[in-house]
């Protein structure tokens, strides 16, 4: 199981299993370029892709695809 979370400095936090509440990786910077998060709030997980919503400045939805 993947969680991930936003985070007060303008990046996203991903922790691995379903009871770890250790940081396993962590993107992004406050920008608004693809990439960046400028008030990061809502954040979901579908098969391995990560997705994350921006609420100020652009209001948008970025989609993040694993490396492989």
């Amino acid at each position: 199981m993947m969680r991930v979370g936003e985070s007060l400095s303008q990046h996203i936090d991903v922790h691995l299993g379903s009871l770890s509440l250790s940081r396993k990786a962590a993107f992004g910077q406050m920008g608004h370029n693809a990439g960046e998060f400028f008030g990061p709030h809502m954040e979901a997980v579908d098969s391995g892709n990560i997705y994350t919503g921006d609420v100020f400045g652009g209001e948008r939805i970025q989609k993040f695809v694993p490396v492989k």
